[in-house]
């Protein structure tokens, strides 16, 4: 069995939201050096929560976020069929090469 939990995030909900928040921020720091700016931590949620296609997943080891994805559901021309795009993806350093990404790829 899994340490790692994986649930979808419900952006109604505030601890989600700013666990997604916080994710975000992480990611940002990991990839640029730097912290998201802060006029955009009001925008981030809201904007995901009134995407019509977004999806947002959170890995949880007990109660802590580990990591996430941002994905939009989309269309395959060549599948003809619905697809998943994966926007952003993030598994903090401590966690990596154990699964957990692998878990929120196909939860």
């Amino acid at each position: 069995m899994s340490k790692y939990h994986i649930i979808e995030a419900d952006l109604d909900d505030e601890g989600h939201q700013q666990t997604v928040l916080n994710m975000v921020r992480s990611f940002a720091q990991a990839v640029t050096g730097e912290d998201l700016p802060e006029e955009r931590h009001g925008k981030l949620v809201d904007g995901l929560s009134r995407h019509p296609t977004a999806i947002v997943f959170i890995a949880l080891s007990t109660d802590v976020a580990v990591g996430f994805s941002v994905c939009f559901l989309g269309f395959s021309t060549f599948m003809a069929r619905p697809v998943i795009n994966i926007h952003d993806f993030y598994v903090e350093k401590q966690h990596r090469r154990q699964g957990v990404g692998r878990q929120i790829w196909m939860p």
